[in-house]
């Protein structure tokens, strides 16, 4: 979400590479790396292969019908408890590399869950099953479920059960419904839908989990049904305040290397002066006019990508870029040194095309109507930015889709989080311009926010020190009412370009 496409993650690649050698890896909020489950070239793309016979995606070679492999007598009949569950379609995957037997699985969830009459659609899930009375972790990215077999953090820390839920029109997840029925009420009911069903099977304690817009989705859903959860774990998710939160463009002057920032700046204006009509002529190169109907052509796909490039610096990459920068005022800088920064930090002109925006509608429909947008820095671009310039979002939208905004949804959150809710930890990097969307709870003892001093979007429990690590530990435990193993490192997660 935001002003320009200042909030994607990229996948890393062979162009994402900063002067000087610097590997970009863009990552989400848990981790980073390739695990070769997720493609990344947009969201409404799904995982695997869909072959016929599959539940979502991957081959049907790894499917069963009902057989154990070995398992013990408590966990060998779960594939038939999850299939006798109404509503469900399930198959078992032999060729995961989770750690735990791995299911897809539909769920038929409601069109509109106002309307008793509307019909139905599958809800895509993948299940990660260690043992039935295990605690269950409910994650989601915000998107299609790109995580697939990938455990998350809190599973790890809680040797728990996970179950991946993809978000409604993402991936094939898709309601036989207008957009109108895309907001953060009709996502929770999908998602209690889920718990209702499942827990069923699974009734030790559940908890919920996400990072950037999935962990907005946790938070709406335990706003929602604060009984679903046991107690929720947020990553690096903003909550935004209206369509021009002022408080993203303080975070830029306050919460982040003033020199580095300043040379950030410096090398947006001679983009937009100096080198902008020979930027604009490289652009021409690489893309077509009609490959840019959506944002409106060469010179406003330069302007989205320059003004995101602090944005993606401080979310994805922090103060380590910082000595990749060029000098703005070096005489001998190039336009093929520029072109080389705005590869490495945004990706290219290439995520601004029509094909790489058709797959993130679903993000910038709710971005519009409900879940808010930041302002950006732009007193030093006065002249050089159009007044009614495109941002990311403006041109991810669905085309010719009304996008009133609902202006009471989040600051009612806001006071929810901030006075009534109890067992939610946010984590967030100081860096990320993302955490000036924080909410502050500091005098709700039922919420605790902490933050990593140099970490980006991509920060995570293992980012604190080691007595917040163990403090949040320590809190898990009571939620669940069980010791903790050891939370052992990190693994990679899938390397996808998401909004937020």
């Amino acid at each position: 979400m935001g002003v320009v496409m200042h909030l994607r993650i990229r996948s890393a690649g062979p162009r994402d590479k900063l002067a000087g050698g610097l590997c970009l890896a863009l990552c989400l909020a848990l981790g980073c790396g390739d695990d070769g489950l997720a493609s990344t070239s947009g969201d409404s793309e799904t995982t695997g292969s869909d072959t016929e016979g599959s539940v979502g995606s991957t081959e049907t070679s790894g499917e069963t019908s009902g057989e154990t492999s070995g398992e013990t007598t408590d966990d060998a009949d779960i594939l038939e408890l999850l299939q006798a569950i109404p509503g469900v379609e399930v198959v078992e995957r032999f060729d995961s590399d989770a750690d735990g037997r791995f299911f897809e699985m539909t769920y038929e969830v409601a069109n509109d869950h106002d309307d008793a009459d509307a019909g139905s659609f599958g809800l895509y899930m993948t299940l990660i099953h260690r043992d039935i009375d295990a605690p269950m972790v409910y994650y989601t990215t915000g998107y299609r479920n790109y995580f697939y077999d990938y455990e998350v953090e809190l599973s790890r820390i809680v040797g728990g059960n996970q179950l991946s839920v993809e978000k409604r029109f993402t991936g094939i997840s898709i309601p036989d419904a207008d957009w109108t029925k895309l907001n953060a009420a009709q996502v929770a009911a999908d998602g209690h839908a889920v718990v209702t069903a499942l827990g069923t099977i699974y009734s030790a304690p559940w908890l919920r989990t996400g990072a950037s817009l999935g962990g907005e989705d946790a938070v709406y859903h335990h706003y929602y049904y604060p009984e679903d959860f046991a107690g929720v774990v947020s990553y690096v998710s903003p909550f935004v305040l209206g369509l021009a939160d002022g408080r993203f463009i303080k975070h830029f002057s306050d919460a982040v290397d003033a020199d580095c920032q300043t040379q950030l700046e410096a090398l947006q204006v001679v983009m937009l002066s100096d080198f902008r009509a020979a930027l604009v002529a490289e652009l021409e190169l690489q893309v077509t006019a009609e490959e840019l109907t959506r944002i409106g052509g060469h010179d406003a796909a330069l302007q989205t990508l320059v003004l995101e490039m602090p944005w993606n610096l401080w979310q994805s990459f922090g103060l380590s870029a910082c000595s990749e920068l060029p000098i703005a005022d070096d005489p001998e800088l190039s336009v093929e040194e520029l072109l080389t920064v705005l590869d490495g930090l945004t990706g290219g002109v290439a995520g601004v095309t029509d094909q790489a925006f058709t797959g993130y509608q679903a993000y910038a429909y709710q971005a519009f109507t409900q879940l808010g947008r930041p302002a950006l820095p732009l007193a030093h671009l006065q002249g050089l930015v159009d007044d009614d310039y495109v941002d990311l979002e403006t041109g991810m939208g669905p085309v010719g889709v009304p996008l009133p905004f609902d202006p009471t949804f989040l600051p009612a959150l806001h006071n929810w989080v901030a006075t009534e809710a109890s067992d939610i930890i946010f984590v967030y990097g100081s860096l990320d311009p993302w955490s000036a969307g924080k909410i502050d709870a500091s005098e709700n003892p039922g919420v605790v926010t902490y933050h990593a001093p140099t970490g980006i979007h991509a920060t995570h429990i293992q980012s604190l020190s080691a007595d917040e690590e163990a403090a949040i530990e320590a809190e898990i435990s009571a939620w669940i009412g069980a010791d903790l193993g050891l939370l052992a490192p990190l693994d990679a997660a899938p390397d996808i370009r998401v909004p937020r």
